[in-house]
């Protein structure tokens, strides 16, 4: 099997200890590359001759692929770097098997909340047998806030007006009169008298988004 070290066959002979030749495909160089070597030992001695042949094999070696430790996300972290290391040296192809990432040049971006599965892989060559492995890590759902601008003071008459609540995960906001002379229609309030008015903006969360935390304005 491949180690990375020559290989050579030893010869006995008849009567013992007569001197030979031993060839690798027509070489004398021990060889050291996985593969099929044809070789020929030959008698080197005044007194006596001969010859034998056969067939030298180095088995491609297995590699063991240790991909760096994966630690638990949210949705919403930055891009981060994912890495692994073959027993060969040489170099590891990691892609997304599965869930809501992607991954270039070993940058992985996460798309939604879930399970992601890494795999890696190493496709091997002359002297080593191709290798894989998945991981698995978990993305739980990001966390959200609601920036809900201040209304300023209304006078009964005035026109209707829109509110301007955003979410940082940028799904739409909800409003509720929560108390007071208005009502209001998609973002859009109405007053229907004087007195105070109480409003509360809420965004409810969805598959990759926790809820976020109630605002109340009151003007």
């Amino acid at each position: 099997t491949y180690d990375g070290a020559p290989k050579a066959i030893t010869a006995t002979t008849v009567p013992a200890g007569l001197t030979t030749t031993i060839t690798y495909d027509g070489s004398t160089t021990h060889p050291t590359d996985a593969g099929d070597y044809a070789v020929t030992g030959t008698v080197n001695d005044a007194n006596y001759e001969g010859a034998s042949s056969g067939t030298l094999t180095i088995s491609k070696a297995e590699q063991t692929l240790t991909p760096a430790t994966l630690v638990s996300k949210q949705y919403g972290d930055a891009p981060f770097t994912v890495s692994a290391t073959a027993t060969s040296g040489l170099p590891v192809t990691i892609t997304v098997a599965s869930g809501p990432a992607t991954i270039s040049d070993g940058t992985v971006t996460l798309t939604g909340a879930g399970n992601v599965t890494l795999s890696y892989e190493q496709g091997g060559n002359g002297n080593w047998k191709p290798a894989s492995t998945t991981r698995t890590f978990a993305v739980a759902k990001g966390n959200q806030s609601i920036t809900f601008p201040t209304i300023p003071a209304k006078t009964f008459g005035d026109v209707d007006f829109t509110l301007g609540a955003t979410a940082g995960s940028g799904l739409a906001v909800s409003y509720t009169v929560t108390s007071g002379p208005a009502t209001i229609a998609g973002n859009t309030v109405h007053l229907t008298g004087a007195g105070t008015v109480n409003i509360t903006a809420a965004q409810p969360g969805d598959d990759n988004w926790n809820g976020a935390a109630s605002t109340s304005h009151t003007f």
